[in-house]
């Protein structure tokens, strides 16, 4: 292992995690490195253009290189790529189908799916209807409001399903998935949880649907803990914190 090159890394990540100038005696005492390590490190860092002076304090300050670098790296993540191989573990454990899909509209378009056990399987570009599912109903409840109060003035409800479908958004939000019992998508049953990009929103949603006749409260809960890992997996892939 390269030691050299792990204090460069401490220290760009220090200095990045500052939010300001710092000096060599900063990053010295902050990080236990002799002044001249320091020294070294950053006359390297910044022949790299990754850190600059500031003639005001002396000290350094990282660059929008890192940015550009950044923005390079997001833009190469492709969602159906990194969900290939989780929503492939979802299926072969639960048995069950495993998909990930993004708001489109007043539809929940599927981008990928992997079934081990189903009858059907959702077909790549298929749209699902918001309201029907858990896919569906937690990329509804991270809606903006006006998006989602349409999505549910055109769904067609039973009496006092408007009613229990907010009641039921504000639920998934703060429980951090949505689960279906079978309460609107007639026949099946599951959970999905948000897929948040570097910023904190939601951009996608994974989960897993099975046929109501294998539903159990300890299959539901098995699904929920498989999904919501899942989520923050991908998540992190996306560059959102945990």
């Amino acid at each position: 292992m390269d030691s050299t090159f792990l204090k460069g890394l401490r220290v760009l990540t220090h200095i990045v995690d500052r939010g300001g100038p710092c000096g060599v005696t900063a990053l010295s005492r902050e990080l236990g490195l002799p002044k001249s390590n320091i020294h070294r490190v950053l006359k390297t860092l910044e022949a790299a253009g990754l850190v600059r002076a500031d003639p005001a304090t002396r000290g350094y300050l990282p660059t929008l290189r890192l940015w550009d670098l950044g923005l390079r790296v997001y833009d190469s993540v492709d969602l159906e790529r990194e969900a290939h191989v989780l929503l492939g573990d979802i299926a072969r454990t639960t048995g069950e189908t495993a998909l990930v899909a993004v708001r489109d509209g007043l539809c929940a378009r599927v981008m990928a799916s992997a079934c081990a056990n189903s009858p059907r399987r959702p077909e790549q570009g298929e749209r699902l209807p918001l309201h029907e599912g858990a896919i569906g109903r937690i990329l509804l409840a991270h809606a903006d409001i006006p998006h989602a109060e349409r999505a549910l003035t055109d769904a067609a409800l039973p009496p006092g399903g408007l009613a229990w479908l907010r009641a039921d958004m504000a639920e998934s939000a703060a429980r951090g998935c949505a689960l279906d019992r079978g309460d609107w998508c007639v026949g099946q049953y599951g959970v999905a949880a948000p897929v948040r990009d570097i910023r904190g929103g939601v951009m996608a949603a994974i989960g897993v649907t099975g046929p109501i006749d294998r539903y159990s409260e300890a299959s539901l809960a098995h699904m929920q803990e498989l999904v919501t890992t899942a989520a923050a997996e991908l998540s992190s892939r996306f560059g959102c914190a945990a």
